[in-house]
């Protein structure tokens, strides 16, 4: 069955389609290094002749500038692009992010197995490195889950490239079957041909579509998938990507930002114009040491251009240019030279500021809008420049874009996840796989959770801003957020107003007061007895309010153990922990 499937190439069209576009996308996204090896006389034969490349930038500046112009062009065209550096240094940083929600949650229920067991399969790590990766810069990419052959029930997934997709057709939840290129090693030789999956069976076909391998599976569906969720204008191979609908910006912002090289050493270089005279004359006298009123040495001369930069291509944009004047182009009609020309025959021509302060300007402004349709605005500019509508109006860009990114690792990681737990040890013991990258990504600033904290109106709001607070100036440090968490959990009064108020109505009582005064010398007695809290807290088998009642009880009797008699607090059942 397999074989007539791959030579049946379904959908073959499209998936060059997809594999174009992720190139398209590609280029002005993971810019490559900029390649020395220029042969500029084939570029020049190239830039002559109406051929494309799959350079399909290059291919439109190629049509809107005549050959000298688009050489000059590409001399200045330097990788990698300012698009990618835009991306790499503005875009992703922001969107990583979508791994630090406060409230994210992974579940798994396998019958007749713990976590412990399963979880160095599904490498999580390795896999939210990869998947995130592939999301920004290869989107078009599928998501395979495998079996090892050489060790019985190790499941592993790898990504595909379209490209190397020879073979697809649509089910009605995803992918039906599929065939892509594939190696395998059979009697310790690498084999090259098609790997066929559909919703029974494994099949590996060798480059004469010889069926040299065949392992079944139970799992009743494909386990292959796409890993962006939406298709393009309803087309099953060809998906959406973050950048799909700001291509146009991108490529406006390469252009741009090359023309203002360009221009930039105008200013440095600037075209020369001056009057046409002989190099040199038989007399061994040159041109350049004559007075240009001598009417021997004007005449009879024509005009050409030359490049300072002789070999490497000439044109109107490429500083450094000189242009002479022939002489018989500024005589009036009685024959006589322009003297305002012969006065001033040498003339600089730079490019004019208007030209360059609009290329600034259009290029911060191409930049910004790119920023803000992805991530919002903010990363730019000063907070304090802003209403609280334009920050909100800002955050919420961001929220929404990390909301949805939240959403897609969410449905790719469970259907992996699912297949993965699935091939090992079956459908009917996979109870419950539940995945959430969460919603809360830390997006509000520190200046706005402190005047938060000064409006709350009672304790329970003013703990979970403090708490958001830590989460938020922790959220790259997850063994530091998760110590400043337990510790929050374990105070008493979260804030100094909270315990003054206590104290002040008598409702502290005196094992409290204790408590939240020497709280940090009762914690590091704590950890010189039990080690360290976070471990000691990891290490509890139980659920997250018992391990607080645990570790509390624990520590009420380190400070009695601490306390004189006379100091010792009277009522330990007054012990209390903040809400």
């Amino acid at each position: 069955m397999g074989k007539d499937f791959i030579q049946a190439g379904f959908n073959v069209k499209d998936i060059n389609r997809a594999a174009d576009q992720e190139e398209q996308l590609a280029y002005f996204l993971d810019s490559e290094l900029q390649d020395t090896r220029i042969d500029l006389k084939y570029l020049k034969a190239w830039a002559e002749r109406d051929l494309q490349t799959n350079l399909y930038f290059l291919n439109w500046v190629k049509t809107i500038f005549k050959t000298e112009n688009f050489l000059t062009f590409f001399k200045y065209l330097r990788y990698p692009l300012p698009s990618a550096k835009l991306v790499k240094n503005s875009i992703e940083p922001q969107l990583r992010r979508v791994f630090m929600a406060e409230d994210a949650d992974f579940k798994y229920d396998v019958s007749g197995a713990e976590e412990a067991d399963f979880m160095p399969d599904l490498k999580i790590k390795e896999f939210n490195k990869e998947i995130f990766e592939k999301l920004l810069y290869k989107h078009n990419s599928i998501l395979i889950e495998d079996l090892d052959p050489t060790e019985p029930n190790k499941p592993f997934r790898y990504f595909l490239d379209i490209k190397d997709v020879v073979s697809i057709q649509p089910g009605n939840n995803g992918i039906d079957k599929i065939a892509f290129k594939a190696t395998v090693i059979i009697d310790q030789k690498i084999v090259r041909g098609t790997l066929f999956i559909d919703s029974s069976v494994y099949q590996f076909y060798d480059e004469d579509h010889k069926l040299l391998e065949e392992k079944p599976h139970d799992l009743g569906s494909t386990p292959a998938h796409f890993i962006s969720p939406n298709k393009l204008k309803g087309n099953f191979v060809v998906r959406e990507s973050i950048y799909t609908y700001i291509r146009q910006p991108l490529e406006e912002l390469v252009f741009l930002t090359t023309l203002q090289r360009m221009q930039e050493l105008n200013g440095a270089i600037p075209v020369v114009a001056m009057v046409d005279t002989e190099e040199k004359k038989e007399e061994g006298i040159k041109g350049s040491e004559l007075q240009p009123d001598a009417d021997k040495i004007m005449g009879g001369q024509q005009a050409k251009v030359f490049s300072q930069n002789s070999g490497q291509g000439t044109g109107d944009l490429q500083p450094g240019t000189i242009h002479k004047i022939n002489p018989d182009d500024i005589r009036d009609d009685a024959g006589r030279l322009n003297m305002d020309v012969v006065k001033n025959w040498i003339t600089f021509l730079f490019i004019p500021i208007e030209a360059l302060e609009y290329l600034s300007k259009r290029i911060i402004e191409i930049e910004k809008s790119i920023k803000i349709t992805i991530i919002g605005d903010v990363v730019s500019g000063d907070e304090s420049s802003k209403n609280e509508l334009q920050i909100e109006k800002s955050i919420s860009v961001l929220e929404n874009n990390l909301t949805s990114l939240s959403e897609t690792l969410n449905r790719i990681r469970w259907k992996s996840d699912s297949d993965m737990l699935k091939l090992k040890y079956g459908p009917g013991r996979v109870n419950e796989v539940f995945i959430h990258y969460g919603t809360d990504f830390f997006l509000d600033s520190q200046t706005k959770l402190f005047e938060d904290l000064e409006k709350a109106p009672n304790s329970l709001e003013r703990k979970t801003i403090i708490v958001r607070i830590n989460q938020n100036r922790y959220k790259n440090n997850i063994e530091k957020s998760a110590r400043q968490r337990i510790l929050y959990d374990l105070l008493p009064y979260c804030s100094d107003s909270d315990f003054e108020i206590a104290r002040a109505t008598g409702t502290a009582g005196d094992l409290n007061i204790q408590y939240q005064l020497r709280f940090n010398y009762w914690i590091s007695i704590f950890e010189t007895q039990f080690g360290d809290i976070v471990t000691f807290w990891k290490e509890l088998g139980v659920d997250n309010s018992q391990k607080t009642k645990q570790i509390n009880d624990l520590i009420v009797i380190i400070i009695n153990e601490n306390t004189k008699d006379d100091e010792r607090p009277r009522e330990i059942s007054n012990v209390s922990i903040a809400n």
